[in-house]
C-alpha cells in the first residue's frame, strides 16, 4: 500500500465524513505526530475504518477483513487485507508501515489476523507491537453504526472518537515465540479494556465492545 495515497483518502474523504455526521474527537493529541505508532480500535459497523483513517491527526492505514473493501479502492482507501486463509502477507506489509513510521489501525475484536498461531486476543496486534516495538494507542468509536452492524448512521449522527493514553512496552526477545506474543497480547488486552470503560463512561454510550480475556476473541472478523 502507498502510504501517500492513504494520506489522499483522508484529504478528500475527511471533508465528506464531516458533513455526513457531527464527528466529536477527544484526545487526538494522544496519537504520537511522528514515528509508527498502532491504533487498537473498537468496531462497531462499516464505517469505523473510514472513521478511523480521516478523523485523527496523521494518516492511518487500517486492517481490514478480505471482501470488506472492494480491491480497487484498497490503496486509494489505506486499507491492508489481512485475509484469514495467508494472514502473513497483511502483517508484512503493515509491519514494514510500522518500522518506516507510519500509523496504522486495527481492530482487535474481529481481526482477521487473529490466527490459531499466535492465539489469545489482539494476536496479530500482538505481534505488531512485538515485532516493531512502536507504542500502541487505544481508541473507542460509538455511534457509528445504524440499527444493524452493517447500516451506515443516520444522516447527522454524533459519533464519538476517544482516543487514550499511549502504551509503550518493553522491548520481547523473539517476536515469533508464541508465549512472548500472548504476554503481549494480555497487556494490549489490559490497557484496551481500561480505555474502553473509560470511554463509556465519559461519552455514556459504548454499550458492549469489551475485549474478550486473553485465551480468545470474538467480534466481527472479516468486517472490518
Amino acid at each position: 500500500m502507498n502510504p501517500l495515497r492513504g494520506a489522499s483518502a483522508r484529504n478528500l474523504l475527511g471533508p465528506v465524513v464531516r458533513a455526513a455526521y457531527r464527528v466529536r474527537v477527544a484526545g487526538a493529541h494522544l496519537v504520537p505526530r511522528e514515528g509508527g505508532v498502532l491504533l487498537l480500535s473498537t468496531y462497531a459497523g462499516i464505517t469505523d475504518p473510514t472513521l478511523l483513517a480521516t478523523n485523527l491527526t496523521r494518516p492511518v492505514a487500517v486492517l481490514v477483513g478480505e471482501g470488506s473493501t472492494p480491491v480497487g479502492l484498497r490503496s486509494a482507501l489505506g486499507r491492508i487485507v489481512v485475509s484469514e486463509q495467508a494472514p502473513g502477507a497483511g502483517l508484512r506489509e503493515a509491519a514494514a508501515l510500522l518500522d518506516n513510521g507510519h500509523a496504522v489501525a486495527v481492530f482487535p475484536e474481529g481481526c482477521a489476523a487473529d490466527g490459531p498461531e499466535h492465539g489469545g486476543f489482539a494476536a496479530g496486534a500482538a505481534y505488531l507491537q512485538a515485532r516493531t516495538g512502536v507504542p500502541v494507542v487505544p481508541v473507542a468509536i460509538a455511534g457509528s453504526t445504524g440499527p444493524r452492524p452493517t447500516d451506515p448512521p443516520r444522516p447527522r449522527s454524533i459519533i464519538d472518537i476517544v482516543v487514550g493514553e499511549p502504551l509503550r512496552m518493553a522491548p520481547v526477545a523473539d517476536p515469533l515465540v508464541r508465549s512472548e506474543v500472548v504476554a503481549v497480547a494480555e497487556q494490549l488486552r489490559q490497557h484496551f479494556s481500561d480505555h474502553v470503560r473509560e470511554a463509556r463512561l465519559r461519552t455514556g454510550r459504548l454499550r458492549g465492545g469489551l475485549p474478550n480475556t486473553a485465551e480468545g476473541s470474538g467480534g466481527h472478523n472479516g468486517a472490518l
